[in-house]
């Protein structure tokens, strides 16, 4: 069961990435790598939206039915793995809640854009929380400090992305987001994977 549960989390983290992939190859000109973000690929009046938002909401299906096997195979309830699973459901939920059009479009419904934005936050919460508790419950020093390096860094491009998307930082926050994306999915790819 857990190995079963390993594959699945790993194919979770698998499809994503080539949905991401996918979506980034059909991106329109409009789209800029630099200051749009992955979310803006599912955004509203977007023609191609459906594929993003099917990695959005697969991503989280996928992965909290790894989570779920892991779970139940282990016959306790492991706290981190709960928040992971909250991370999960809500990267799905803002799959259905599609943020504001990327290329100009006035006609959106400005509610549901909000509803991603407090989605999308919230799922990044439950991350960060999540591989902190890992720091706390590890029992080699080593295991906590690969969790603590993930945890730091995380925090540390969240702070970068809020400043780059209130025009504080001149660095592009499609780029800061997608570094905090890859550190997301690499702790997940490490923490079930081989730890």
């Amino acid at each position: 069961m857990e190995r079963t549960s390993k594959y699945i989390i790993f194919s979770s983290v698998l499809f994503f990435v080539i949905i991401i992939v996918i979506v980034h190859l059909i991106a329109p000109q409009q789209y800029s790598l630099s200051q749009n973000t992955i979310s803006d690929l599912a955004s509203q009046n977007y023609h191609y939206k459906w594929i993003m938002q099917t990695g959005f909401i697969g991503f989280g299906l996928i992965l909290n039915s790894g989570i779920f096997i892991r779970l139940k195979s282990s016959k306790k309830i492991i706290h981190p793995d709960i928040l992971i699973m909250i991370y999960g459901l809500f990267i799905l939920l803002s799959g259905i809640f599609c943020t504001e059009p990327f290329y100009g479009s006035a006609c959106y419904s400005v509610i549901q854009s909000r509803i991603h934005s407090i989605f999308a936050t919230i799922s990044g919460f439950a991350l960060s929380f999540g591989i902190l508790w890992y720091v706390f419950i590890k029992n080699t020093p080593k295991k906590r400090i690969i969790h603590l390096i993930f945890f730091i860094l995380i925090i540390l491009f969240s702070m970068l992305f809020g400043l780059a998307e209130n025009g504080t930082l001149e660095l592009g926050k499609g780029i800061i987001q997608r570094i905090m994306y890859f550190l997301g999915l690499a702790w997940i790819v490490v923490n079930y994977g081989f730890f």
